[in-house]
């Protein structure tokens, strides 16, 4: 009783589990075998006997210590009756022999148990939170927000969001060392209303909803939901939200029905109504044929099912779901989705926050969409109106075709006519005048969607084969035939390169309905396959994941590393 707390306390001092667990066996093991063993050398030492009988007063705060040191003299007493008549034998309850330890493992048990509480409730004080976590603010750099996301934000400082069910009002997270991981978060959401939070890892999603339900506290700013405020009415608060985390939270040894009656039990469900409202779940869920299995044998996307539905219990006012469809094949993820809209944007029970990588989902669910990247919300409205503002006109996706042996053979024995000759940044400049581009020496730099493998191999080695170089070259300049073509075809400044990757590129057609009839464009592209040495191409609108892609690669991350990107 005395060991479980205690440990339950040092579990704070470390961030991870993993850790947790290493350094806790690592500490019990000093403690509880360690000391006893250099208690019992001073214990045997005349000199040190009395500093000894001090010491062990400290050492007996430690559980396991407790529980050593008593075994140890309970066998030395043993011992010394064997030696001797029983009618010197020692009580093992002896303050002599166990006594003390049993004592101090009593109060231990209940000291620990008491401190483990307090920290537990304290966690749940913002200025406790805050000074573990908080860091001290930062200014932010000069930067011009989105028209959509501005207006909303005067609207939550205007008062008109006052009665919406989610409101942030400038929320901001700043962690020590300076990291901004949100900046200034203003919107509301109405009832029944499934908002969508798109962004890569980093860009601030988690941190906003570990804000909104209480595991962290923002560093300036607020939120309230359903009234309530996050800083000042975090018990409130908890009684308003369910939630989905991104990975099960799941007891292995308790069956599906138990969770349910668990945390319906927590949420407050009147025992009269219990039953009904597990069963209500259970069915809504589709989880009859595995309420009386256990959660640890649930496969992913059942674990995902009961999940959501440990959020939805209760029929909470708002419910965060974090990637809730993780794991689920099609037909169990469809099935998801319908459940999800029937308690918000159709029937209107509830105020859905949705954190998801999946593109469809959003289209499938959120009413509205906000994406976020580098902790500000970039762009903010439905679909269809993002889809509007950012991806009007057409996307041509076109794949080139790779130069053959044959071509290169050919512009070998043309440019350079040794076949082992090899490329230097000495002699870039010649060989691109060679092949009849003195600009493409320009691209040969870290900085250029296609450029930067010859770059880091003339970083790297010194040199580019002549082979590689010719084959870049080419395809360079088909390329540019292709812009150059598709620029003159459109009314000036409407074509944009979206993306290229090696010999892919994506294009951007700007202009009326009329010039960007999807009939015209295909035939345009289909009469210059052949000749522009196009393989294979597509035509549509812009997608709301072309859209997410092209702010997403302007995330600090991700500079570097997601290549090719541009802005259309």
């Amino acid at each position: 009783m005395a060991i479980c707390p205690f440990t339950y306390c040092l579990s704070y001092l470390f961030k991870e589990h993993a850790s947790s667990q290493t350094y806790t066996i690592m500490i019990n093991f000093v403690i509880g075998v360690v000391l006893m063993v250099v208690s019992f050398i001073l214990d045997v030492i005349e000199s040190t006997q009395d500093a000894n009988a001090v010491l062990v007063f400290f050492w007996r705060l430690s559980p396991l210590f407790n529980l050593g040191y008593g075994l140890l003299n309970l066998v030395l007493n043993e011992l010394t009756t064997i030696r001797e008549s029983d009618e010197t034998k020692t009580s093992p309850f002896s303050t002599d022999i166990m006594g003390w330890e049993m004592i101090f493992l009593f109060f231990t048990a209940i000291l620990y148990g008491l401190l483990a509480v307090l920290i537990d409730y304290s966690m749940t004080f913002p200025k406790v939170k805050d000074w573990m976590s908080g860091g001290d603010d930062v200014q932010d750099d000069p930067f011009e927000e989105d028209v959509d996301v501005l207006k909303e934000a005067q609207r939550v400082a205007s008062g008109e969001a006052d009665g919406d069910v989610v409101k942030l009002a400038g929320l901001r997270k700043v962690y020590r060392g300076g990291k901004v991981a949100v900046r200034n978060l203003s919107f509301g959401l109405k009832r029944g209303e499934c908002f969508g939070f798109l962004g890569i890892n980093g860009a601030g999603k988690t941190t906003t909803m570990k804000m909104l339900t209480g595991d962290e506290l923002p560093t300036h700013g607020t939120a309230t939901l359903g009234g309530f405020d996050i800083l000042t009415q975090q018990v409130e608060v908890r009684r308003q939200i369910g939630y989905c985390p991104q990975f099960d939270a799941l007891f292995e040894l308790l069956t599906v029905r138990e969770h349910l009656e668990l945390f319906a039990s927590i949420k407050g469900v009147r025992r009269s109504r219990l039953n009904e409202a597990v069963a209500e779940k259970i069915k809504q869920m589709n989880l009859g044929d595995f309420e009386n299995k256990l959660a640890g044998s649930l496969s992913g996307g059942n674990k995902r099912k009961l999940s959501v539905a440990i959020a939805m219990i209760g029929d909470p006012r708002i419910v965060f779901l974090d990637e809730p469809s993780t794991g689920m094949d099609p037909v169990s993820r469809r099935f998801m989705w319908d459940v999800i809209a029937s308690i918000s944007t159709r029937g209107k029970n509830s105020t859905i926050v949705l954190t998801t990588h999946s593109m469809e989902e959003s289209e499938a669910l959120c009413s509205r969409v906000g994406i976020m990247v580098g902790g500000r919300l970039r762009c903010l409205g439905s679909v269809q109106h993002l889809k509007s503002r950012f991806g009007d006109g057409l996307v041509v996706d076109v794949k080139l075709a790779t130069p053959t042996q044959q071509e290169l053979g050919d512009l070998m024995q043309q440019n350079y006519g040794d076949a082992n000759e090899n490329i230097t940044r000495d002699n870039l400049d010649d060989k691109c005048n060679a092949f009849g581009n003195q600009g493409l020496a320009q691209r040969v730099a870290a900085s250029h969607p296609t450029g930067y493998g010859l770059a880091a191999i003339l970083e790297r080695d010194g040199y580019v084969k002549a082979e590689s170089f010719l084959s870049w070259c080419l395809e360079e300049t088909r390329f540019d035939t292709l812009y150059d073509f598709l620029a003159h075809s459109f009314s000036h400044g409407s074509v944009a390169v979206m993306e290229r990757q090696n010999d892919f590129c994506r294009f951007k057609l700007h202009g009326s309905n009329e010039e960007l009839r999807l009939s015209k464009v295909f035939a345009l592209v289909e009469g210059v396959k052949e000749t522009m040495h196009v393989r294979e191409y597509s035509v549509s609108q812009t997608s709301l994941e072309q859209i997410f892609n092209f702010f997403a690669a302007q995330q600090a991350e991700e500079k570097g590393v997601a290549r090719g990107f541009q802005e259309p």
